[in-house]
């Protein structure tokens, strides 16, 4: 089994880690099935051409992929962007 914990407490409001994967486009989630499955986590956001966007880390990813799977999670993921000079 895996999975990720923590081995102390981590203050509210602290940066945990990086969700990364490959992107990904396709279209709107079903309205009856989940929205994230696998590894794949769907972004609030979407494109041109009625597509949403996706980031997969089923192959390429962190240890944060592994948040994706708490039954009953403790912590939210909330999303956010780096531009590359400020990095």
């Amino acid at each position: 089994m895996r999975g990720l914990v923590a081995t102390a407490a981590i203050p509210e409001g602290e940066v945990i880690g990086e969700y990364f994967g490959h992107l990904q486009l396709f279209g709107p989630p079903c309205r009856n099935g989940p929205v994230n499955e696998g590894y794949r986590v769907h972004l609030r956001t979407w494109t041109t051409g009625n597509k949403y966007v996706g980031l997969d880390a089923q192959n390429a990813g962190g240890k944060m992929r592994f948040m994706n799977h708490a039954c009953n999670p403790t912590t939210r993921c909330r999303p956010a962007s780096v531009s590359p000079s400020s990095q």
